[in-house]
């Protein structure tokens, strides 16, 4: 009985952790930089993923330190669009970034996700 009772414990963990990847690997928006801590003036590259969907019309990527904005935008064409979206900025100067990806369907914000990005002064 006891070996029944921790295979079905185990069983029930391991189905746990399956579901932990499943659900993080499907969220509808991610966003990474590279590198997210660096010296200025740095070159950055924003890597965003987005799930397909039907709905998808376009993405807007912004990083915002307060005093420097950069942003770019592309439009997506539903299901038919790439997963990963990749953008890159030369030269940003010296700040503590917000970047933000936002995900707009049937011309409405539908999601926004955000990261910070940090690049300080010349060495």
């Amino acid at each position: 009985m006891r070996r029944i009772v921790a295979a079905l414990i185990v069983c029930l963990v391991a189905l746990g952790l399956l579901l932990l990847v499943i659900a993080a690997s499907t969220q509808p928006v991610e966003i990474r930089c590279y590198p997210r801590l660096t010296f200025a003036p740095a070159d950055v590259v924003i890597v965003v993923r987005v799930l397909r969907h039907r709905d998808n019309e376009a993405l807007l990527v912004t990083a915002d330190s307060g005093e420097t904005l950069r942003s770019s935008g592309i439009q997506l064409d539903g299901v038919e669009a790439p997963i990963t979206h990749r953008f890159a900025w030369r030269a940003l100067p010296a700040g503590d970034y917000t970047v933000a990806a936002q995900l707009f369907q049937n011309k409405r914000r539908v999601r926004t996700v955000t990261t910070s990005l940090q690049i300080l002064g010349s060495p």
